[in-house]
């Protein structure tokens, strides 16, 4: 299982430690992909307790992610119409 985003609109605590959990003894592998910057203390924590399966440290972050798509839409050409 590959976790894209993670975050309840109310926060409680130990509710993604718990959905964690409940994965890992479904025997399932957990994945972070393009953590936020924000959440990477948590997923550390996360891994320190052996609830994922990848260092959220080696992937790239959500930020990273976003900046080249940002870039190619504020670029000029991504905005010229054909005459």
């Amino acid at each position: 299982m590959t976790i894209l985003y993670l975050r309840a609109a109310a926060r409680r605590h130990g509710t993604g430690r718990a959905f964690l959990r409940s994965l890992k003894s479904a025997g399932l592998r957990v994945h972070v992909q393009h953590p936020t910057q924000e959440a990477l203390p948590f997923w550390r924590h996360m891994r320190t307790q052996q609830l994922l399966d990848d260092d959220p440290d080696a992937v790239r972050s959500w930020e990273d992610f976003l900046s080249p798509l940002e870039c190619q839409m504020k670029a000029p050409e991504c905005f010229e119409t054909d005459d």
